[in-house]
């Protein structure tokens, strides 16, 4: 409703131009968190969902974690990409913590080394929105209304977290599917991902050993973390049992 909201203002707005933001194929994805509920191994559990959205075909990605560190974000990241099949030429981002250090003037932004080290790995431009405009990167925002309303709506319980990204991984390839782009409407959202978005090619990192090893290190304590978890959840299940 914001989103929308913001539009309407900014068309009305005397002597200011209204341009619709457009993309061409493989160009750009957008991101953002969400918070949501759901039960897992029986106990009703906050999760910090990884929204990912293709602003040209509108195929998007979804990812369950505890947290939004870093470590959450590079795996995030990591599986949007191979989910995509490629890497779009640049993302669109907020102001979060985990990617910006310092908002300066404008699009001066002192980015975070971290997440500076990610985009180096994967070899994309970031974007990040303007102070509380939110309807820069509005299809993702989009999406996340739209999966609280619909993904999310009656959801079953699960039995560890990666039973639930696997099913969140399979209703979104269902809903690709199964849902057609709102502007080529006699196209569903992946015939549209298969004949643009995956025509860029999965890059590698180039920019040097020390970059690739943080990387790696980062991913690899996502993974720890999360098994971690994974052993307490069961514990307490046991306890409660």
């Amino acid at each position: 409703r914001q989103w929308r909201q913001a539009q309407q203002d900014a068309k009305r707005q005397p002597g200011k131009a209204f341009v619709p933001l457009q993309f061409a194929p493989a160009e750009a994805f957008q991101f953002d968190w969400s918070e949501d509920w759901v039960k897992i191994n029986g106990i009703s559990t906050k999760l910090q969902i990884a929204h990912f959205k293709l602003s040209y075909s509108r195929a998007f990605f979804l990812r369950a974690y505890l947290t939004q560190s870093h470590e959450m974000l590079f795996d995030a990241h990591y599986h949007a990409f191979r989910a995509f099949g490629g890497i779009p030429e640049r993302g669109i981002y907020d102001n979060m913590k985990t990617a910006v250090d310092k908002v300066g003037r404008g699009k001066q932004r002192q980015v975070n080394k971290r997440f500076h080290a990610m985009v180096g790995h994967y070899l994309y431009e970031p974007e990040f929105c303007n102070p509380a405009a939110g309807w820069e990167k509005g299809q993702v925002e989009k999406a996340v209304l739209d999966a609280r309303h619909g993904l999310w709506y009656d959801t079953p319980s699960f039995k560890s977290l990666q039973e639930l990204n696997q099913w969140l991984y399979d209703r979104c390839q269902a809903l690709w599917l199964e849902t057609a782009h709102p502007q080529m409407k006699n196209r569903s959202l992946a015939e549209c991902a298969s004949l643009t978005d995956t025509s860029h090619r999965a890059r590698r990192s180039t920019t040097g050993a020390t970059i690739s090893r943080s990387f790696r290190e980062s991913r690899g304590r996502c993974a720890m973390a999360l098994r971690s978890w994974s052993c307490q959840t069961a514990s307490a299940s046991c306890e409660h049992a």
